[in-house]
């Protein structure tokens, strides 16, 4: 999902709504139907201790056909060039064209580090509880990721993003969580300033101290470089609203539903923007 939804020339499924029909009893063409897809990737993984089996296949629901199936073996280790390998030939099967950005993405690892990124994997779903203790835990896992690995980009973004969760529970103290944000953003731009990480932490760091222009800015570009990303579609939405740009909102709404549209959040945003007028004179212009 991370490696695909960087794709300008396909529209992916966010994770939050795709995983709920793990371990479940539907069709692939059922799911299809309820994501308003055409295409569906489904297989496993298995582990036995750092052995690791692949298989996968996708499947065209418009008629129920299997465009591609396959099975890899390795061991742990491997885990990145598999995940490469079975990006591209998606890519393949399906003829999408790569940018040289794109093609880049692919290549790139986030984390070199194995067991690093199993931490930021465990810890990026912590966040999504958004609840004290998960995001205590959530910010020691990332510790001990960097601990391992140094830091990246990845884990840059999900530390910012675990301090920005911190205020969004309205309990804890707002100018530190933000400073901090702040700091691991400073340390992404010393990376890759057009990064989506940077862009997306400094579109949301923007917005929570109120400069609406500025997380608009900040988040469209990070809506350019990876146009699946719901999350950044949904800030993009608030954002909007905030500016009195109701029809942008709407837009932006649309497309956060598209990408998650099972997530509860995203299926109330379409009706907030149709029931909410925001008068631009709720914004003062100095935060504009």
């Amino acid at each position: 999902i991370t490696d695909l939804a960087c794709l300008r020339g396909l529209r992916v499924i966010a994770r939050a709504s795709s995983m709920r029909f793990k371990g479940g009893t539907k069709e692939p063409v059922e799911v299809a139907g309820e994501l308003n897809v055409r295409y569906v990737l489904d297989g496993s993984v298995r582990r036995a201790g750092p052995s690791l089996r692949l298989t996968a296949r996708l499947i065209d629901c418009s008629d129920g056909s299997t465009v591609w199936s396959d099975k890899l073996g390795g061991t742990v280790e491997d885990v990145f060039a598999m995940q490469e390998r079975l990006s591209r030939t998606i890519v393949d099967a399906l003829r999408v064209t790569l940018s040289p950005r794109e093609d880049a993405r692919l290549r790139s690892r986030p984390i070199d580090d194995v067991k690093a990124y199993e931490y930021y994997l465990q810890a990026r779903q912590l966040m999504y509880t958004f609840t004290i203790p998960s995001l205590d835990r959530a910010a020691a896992l990332l510790e001990a990721a960097r601990a391992r690995a140094g830091e990246s980009i990845s884990l840059l973004t999900a530390i910012g993003g675990v301090h920005l969760s911190y205020v969004e529970t309205g309990q804890a103290d707002l100018l530190a969580h933000l400073q901090a944000a702040d700091e691991c953003a400073d340390r992404i731009a010393a990376i890759d300033p057009d990064s989506f990480g940077h862009r997306m932490l400094r579109g949301w760091i923007a917005w929570k101290r109120g400069h609406i222009r500025e997380a608009i800015a900040s988040l469209s570009r990070a809506h350019d470089i990876e146009p699946n990303n719901s999350d950044a579609a949904m800030f993009l939405s608030l954002t909007h609203l905030y500016a009195g740009q109701d029809d942008k909102a709407r837009e932006f709404a649309h497309l956060a539903l598209q990408l998650d549209p099972l997530t509860p959040l995203f299926q109330c945003m379409p009706g907030d923007r149709k029931s909410t007028h925001l008068n631009s004179s709720h914004v003062s212009e100095s935060r504009m």
